[in-house]
């Protein structure tokens, strides 16, 4: 009887410990780490999401590491940076694919860009994924997210096909090994899909808060730029008249204030920290 009424107490202190457990395990609030439904629970999450691909703009700028590994300007071969014949990562080498073109081999390209393009397309890819499966926003909300991820998927896809023309392209997570490459037509579809849709959601201007996202001028800008590489000029044309159309921006008129930034000349601005430089394309 005794061992029946022990083994009885000793049960009921066992459940009463992993209901303990349960409502300590229930009630910790993890601070390292967060799954991809906690991301969708709040608007400062996902704007933080968000904010993760505005640093494309920096990393595949005139000063970012991506464009080029020997620090050649965002523009390539449309500039020449540097004056020194002879070869370096700070010296002669973008000069040299300039004027000597076999120097370019498939084993040895110094802008190349494949892999670290395709790990920034799958993480907007996974941003668009999940947010149809978690969000539970407003439509005018989900809009704008999903506008500023897919013109960032736009964006990469213009410094993929730039230099290869037809890619192998993925609209969603699934990117499947072993998919055939697209035609350069497909490819610069994508893009100009991808930045229509970011047009039209986009606002002319944000409030004070959100100063210095994505704005309708800023999409329009970049599509007459990635048209005039894809040959389609009457789209170069349209895109460029829709800037005009905005109303927004225009010429300085002291030519030296055009550089300060934060003027109506400035279409999409990148700001570094004021107290740096905290680049290094004149460190040298």
């Amino acid at each position: 009887m005794k061992k029946i009424l022990l083994n009885i107490t000793i049960a009921m202190s066992l459940l009463v410990t992993l209901s303990s457990c349960n409502d300590w395990i229930d009630g910790v609030e993890q601070t390292s780490t967060v799954s991809d439904e906690i991301i969708w629970q709040e608007e400062a999450s996902v704007d933080l999401y968000i904010n993760g691909f505005y640093t494309y703009i920096e990393k595949y700028g005139q000063f970012g590491s991506t464009q080029f590994s020997g620090s050649l300007t965002e523009s390539l071969t449309e500039t020449f940076k540097y004056g020194s014949y002879a070869l370096g990562d700070k010296a002669g080498h973008p000069n040299n694919y300039v004027m000597n073109p076999a120097s370019i081999s498939s084993a040895g390209c110094r802008y190349s860009i494949w892999s670290t393009a395709y790990t920034n397309i799958r993480r907007i890819n996974q941003f668009l994924d999940l947010q149809k499966v978690y969000s539970n926003f407003s439509d005018d909300k989900n809009d704008l997210w999903e506008a500023q991820a897919r013109f960032f998927r736009a964006f990469v896809y213009f410094q993929l096909a730039k230099r290869h023309g037809g890619v192998i392209l993925y609209d969603e997570l699934n990117m499947t090994k072993d998919k055939a490459r697209s035609t350069a037509a497909e490819t610069w579809d994508l893009i100009a899909t991808d930045l229509d849709y970011a047009a039209e959601k986009l606002p002319k201007e944000w409030n004070a808060e959100n100063k210095g996202r994505l704005t309708k001028g800023a999409v329009y800008a970049f599509k007459s730029r990635a048209m005039l590489y894809a040959e389609r000029w009457q789209e170069a044309y349209d895109a460029a008249n829709a800037v005009i159309a905005l109303n927004l921006y225009g010429l300085m008129d002291n030519y030296s204030d055009s550089w300060k930034g934060n003027n109506k000349e400035a279409i999409l601005e990148f700001d570094y920290t004021k107290n740096g430089p905290n680049h290094y394309f004149d460190r040298d």
